[in-house]
């Protein structure tokens, strides 16, 4: 679960343009997921 934090951190505190693009074409894709987004949500809500 830290090495997970970890990952955000660097990700999300890096502004440099490779590590940026990177992080909005994650963020787009982890939108449009559909089911594996419902999914997730539900495991982290404990549902």
């Amino acid at each position: 679960m830290q090495s997970g934090m970890d990952l955000f951190y660097a990700g999300f505190s890096n502004d440099l343009a490779p590590v940026r693009m990177l992080r909005n074409i994650g963020l787009m894709a982890a939108e449009r997921a559909g089911v594996l987004k419902r999914q997730a949500l539900k495991y982290a809500l404990g549902l």
